[in-house]
């Protein structure tokens, strides 16, 4: 984290308040350490390491070994973010071990050398449970690589539980010698300093052998959240002052909360990323594999135990971008939403004016720190962006709601900033895939133009159980719902929607709604009525000059009646004629049915009879439509 919103302290005292009571600890950060982003060769060297104290110790006893750090150190007191193991925001894959007993720990805070006793104190601490207190370091290391990018590996030497035993200050060597050591010896008497800890290149660790690290209140919290905390100091964390005690690396260790919290997992991620990093291109997206329609993604939740108002992922620089692909089979709908994380509280600076105490009445608001935008693309083609979300201001969520993918193939949602951060934002990302919807596609012989009908096939939606919406997009427009069709496939328009699998081969939407001269649009839409496919165009037969209504064919052309011709004529009846007559070259019934049941009921009745072609015949002599054009005057079929 950047100077701007959290300084780090170097120096303070640590309180221990939980469910033991107030017992102590102290921690101690180390003097000088420049802004991250700064990179001048001739800044003074980076601090050595962080001391932790008990509650009580005299502030003077405090300060002169704060002193004894800045003459170190070469540098005076700063409160940022400090050296990292690689460039900030990129992860490290990080080795740890214990030293052997005997190994010489020189004085690091001002204490003599000794020899480490670690196995021989814990062993005894545990009543020689080794694997127990192990276990507990190896549960530190866990939390910091659930919550960051990092990755932790214990090694040591062949056959043993401890390193190569090379001596103290040596760095890793990746087999038997880790990156972080962890060392134990008697510091102080008890009650003083707790341990201490490197910074990034080093990050080694020494705990002090005389506390009682086997106290269980919290599941041993008062050694787990104290090992933790010095290992913040491992990845390059100072202290962070609050009035409320609610992080783990302020210089009052507390017991209230298991582990890091909201400002550490945003330091921890400024030092080393989220755990999905890297991820800042296609290439290195984070995969969520084939997804089927239906399916839906996740991601952000913090692994317990939870963290308030905090989320797992994050842009953590200025120009970060975090990419997640994903593939489809089929062409489909994809709805994505980012929602950015954080809350207000005192991220104040330890040590201000020269001092090692605690400084207050430095307020941010983590919520706010980057504007966040959201993209999708096409593998083919990630120079242009298919859709584009990027209209609520800082602090709010952006969502792109059923995004057409064309086609099969792999596709990405993108996270990045449009403004230009230069803090943590911590967000979370949840995509779906909408279920499929197969087109509806137009039937044939059955898709030619008809007065009062209009006729799709559905098959290709196959077991999926879906509605047919009709909208009529020529003055007047109404918009109805198929309902079922009968045995030969007539479904009456319905006021509301009307789920089913549709196993009809072809079916023939009727009602009175449906006139010349019309334009209508059909959609499938699953269950909930929302999403809907592309349109299916239907056209009723336009208008004859100068008559309005009745061309239903062309003309008989071998044993075939071609469309409709754009005039009514003798072709239309005869045509009507062959249906009721049912001869081979007739063509199908809801052309020329076009008769409705009653003078009180508009709707066509469902049969080419002799009905149907005397009324055609008036169409020819230029008698006008008889039924209802618009569509508020028809009450709906049965």
């Amino acid at each position: 984290m950047s100077a701007a919103q959290s300084r780090r302290a170097r120096a303070c005292p640590i309180v221990f308040a939980g469910l033991v009571g107030v017992i102590g600890a102290a921690l101690m950060v180390f003097p000088w350490a420049s802004d991250l982003a700064d990179s001048r060769s001739d800044r003074p060297p980076a601090p050595r390491r962080a001391a932790c104290f008990a509650p009580g110790t005299p502030l003077e006893v405090m300060e002169r070994v704060n002193q004894l750090l800045v003459a170190q150190a070469g540098g005076p007191l700063a409160y940022f973010s400090g050296p990292t193991w690689s460039s900030p925001g990129t992860p490290v894959n990080l080795t740890w071990s214990l030293v052997p007993d005997g190994v010489v720990i020189p004085g690091g805070v001002g204490e003599p050398s000794a020899p480490s006793n670690q196995f021989a104190t814990m062993d005894a601490k545990f009543g020689g449970n080794r694997a127990a207190w192990i276990a507990l370091y190896e549960r530190c290391f866990n939390r910091w690589a659930e919550l960051t990018g990092n990755t932790y590996t214990r090694v040591s030497a062949p056959g043993v539980d401890w390193d190569d035993g090379a001596a103290w200050g040596l760095g890793g060597n990746g087999t038997t010698r880790g990156d972080v050591r962890i060392a134990m010896k008697p510091i102080d008497v008890g009650g003083g300093i707790l341990a201490y800890n490197d910074f990034p290149p080093n990050g080694d660790m020494v705990m002090d052998s005389n506390e009682a690290w086997q106290t269980p209140d919290g599941d041993y919290r008062l050694f787990r959240n104290t090992v933790t905390h010095e290992h913040g100091h491992g990845i390059g964390l100072f202290h962070v002052c609050s009035t409320n005690t609610q992080q783990l690396m302020e210089p009052f260790l507390f017991t209230g909360f298991d582990g890091p919290q909201h400002d550490d997992l945003r330091g921890g991620q400024r030092q080393n990323g989220d755990p999905y990093e890297p991820d800042d291109s296609a290439a290195q997206a984070t995969d969520f594999g084939n997804l089927l329609p239906g399916d839906t993604v996740a991601i952000g939740d913090i692994p317990s135990p939870a963290i308030a108002s905090s989320a797992l992922l994050s842009i953590d620089r200025d120009g970060e971008q975090d990419w997640f692909g994903f593939s489809i089979g089929a062409a489909g709908h994809v709805s994505v939403s980012v929602t950015p994380w954080g809350r207000s509280y005192d991220s104040s600076p330890q040590a201000c004016g020269g001092s090692s105490g605690c400084c207050t009445g430095n307020p941010i608001d983590s919520l706010v720190a980057a504007n966040l935008a959201l993209e999708v693309f096409a593998e083919s083609n990630l120079s242009a962006p298919i859709a584009i979300a990027d209209s609520q201001g800082t602090g709010e969520g952006e969502a792109l709601s059923l995004v057409p993918l064309p086609a099969a193939g792999t596709y990405y949602a993108r996270v990045r900033e449009s403004n230009a951060p230069s803090q943590v934002q911590l967000y979370s990302l949840f995509l779906e895939l909408a279920a499929a919807l197969p087109p509806v596609a137009p039937a044939s012989p059955h898709d030619r133009m008809k007065n009062r009908y209009l006729s799709f096939d559905p098959r290709s939606n196959g077991a999926t159980p879906v509605a047919i919406r009709v909208e009529k997009t020529s003055t007047p427009p109404f918009t109805a719902w198929v309902g079922a069709p009968d045995a030969n496939g007539l479904a009456p328009m319905v006021p509301s929607a009307v789920t089913r699998v549709w196993a009809e081969p072809v079916v023939h939407v009727a009602g009175c709604q449906v006139v010349p001269a019309a334009v209508y649009e059909l959609r499938a839409s699953p269950d909930d009525a929302v999403l809907f496919s592309a349109p299916y165009v239907v056209l009723t037969v336009p208008q004859p000059s100068p008559k309005f209504w009745g061309d239903t064919v062309g003309e008989l052309f071998l044993g075939e009646w071609t469309p409709v011709n754009g005039v009514a004529n003798i072709n239309d009846f005869l045509a009507a004629l062959q249906a009721f007559q049912n001869v081979p070259t007739a063509p199908h019934w809801t052309v020329a049915d076009v008769q409705a049941v009653s003078s009180t009921d508009p709707c066509v009745n469902g049969l080419a009879n002799i009905a149907d072609v005397f009324l055609l015949i008036k169409a020819f002599q230029g008698d006008p439509y008889p039924f209802p054009v618009d569509a508020s005057l028809c009450p709906p079929c049965p």
